[in-house]
C-alpha cells in the first residue's frame, strides 16, 4: 500500500484541575476530583483500520487541525479498613478544526466529532474487605465489582454516509472477582469473572472483543 509520511503533532495544552480530601483521620474518607482539558492540536495523530480484500489493515494519519475539550471526575470514598468504592467519568469533544483538506479544498467533515473516539465513558467499583476464622486461623477476603459504560459512538465521520457497521453500539460490561488472604502469609488467590452478562464488547474500531471469561491466578508478596 501507500507509505504515509507522518508530521510530529505540535498541541497547544490548558489544564484546570480541583481537588478536595477531608481529614484522613475520620471514617469516612473522601477524595474528588475535577480535571478541565482543552488542547489545539496541529498535525493531529489518529490510527485508522482500512479494508482491502476482506483483511483490515492499521495505519497512522495525520489530522490537519483538531480542537479537544475533555472534563474528567473522579470520587473515592473508604469506610474504615473495609471498604473502598469509586465513580469516575470521563467526556471528550474532540472535533476536526481543519477548514480545508490536504488538497486544499473544502473540508467536508469540519467540525465533525473524530470518527472512532469514545465521547463518554464511566468507571464504577467496591471493594468490600472482611476477615473471617478458617481452620481456627484468620483469613482475609475481598469481594469486588466492577462497572463499565462506554457511550455509543461513530465509526465513521459525521455527516458521513452510514453503513451497518457506522454505530459502535454502547456497551455496559459488570466484572465480578474475590481475593482470598492465606492465613499468615503474603500469598493471595484471586479469583474473576469478567463480562459476567457475555455483553457483546468492541473497541474502538468495531472489532469485538472476547466475551465472558473466568480467570484465577496466585500472587506472592515478596
Amino acid at each position: 500500500g501507500d507509505i504515509v509520511e507522518l508530521q510530529p503533532e505540535v498541541s497547544t495544552n490548558t489544564f484546570l484541575s480541583f481537588f478536595y480530601k477531608n481529614n484522613e483521620k475520620e471514617d469516612h474518607l473522601f477524595h474528588i476530583g475535577l480535571h478541565l482539558i482543552l488542547r489545539n492540536v496541529s498535525d493531529y495523530i489518529q490510527a485508522d483500520v482500512k479494508n482491502v480484500d476482506g483483511v483490515d489493515y492499521f495505519f497512522f494519519g495525520n489530522h490537519q487541525k483538531v480542537m479537544s475539550e475533555a472534563v474528567e471526575f473522579q470520587l473515592d470514598y473508604r469506610f474504615l479498613n473495609r471498604i473502598d468504592a469509586s465513580v469516575s467519568a470521563f467526556y471528550l469533544n474532540a472535533r476536526n478544526n481543519s477548514r480545508k483538506n490536504s488538497l486544499g479544498t473544502s473540508n467536508p467533515y469540519f467540525n465533525s466529532r473524530l470518527k472512532n473516539e469514545p465521547y463518554f465513558t464511566m468507571n464504577a467499583g467496591v471493594n468490600y474487605r472482611t476477615f473471617s476464622d478458617i481452620f481456627k486461623q484468620k483469613t482475609r477476603f475481598t469481594f469486588s465489582w466492577n462497572l463499565r459504560f462506554v457511550q455509543k459512538f461513530l465509526n465513521i465521520w459525521e455527516g458521513a454516509e452510514e453503513g451497518k457497521n457506522a454505530l459502535i453500539p454502547a456497551q455496559f460490561v459488570n466484572n465480578f472477582g474475590v481475593l482470598y488472604g492465606f492465613p499468615k502469609s503474603s500469598t493471595y488467590l484471586s479469583l474473576e469473572a469478567r463480562n459476567v452478562f457475555n455483553t457483546p464488547v468492541y473497541n474502538k474500531y468495531r472489532l469485538e472483543l472476547p466475551g465472558r471469561g473466568i480467570y484465577a491466578k496466585i500472587l506472592l508478596n515478596l
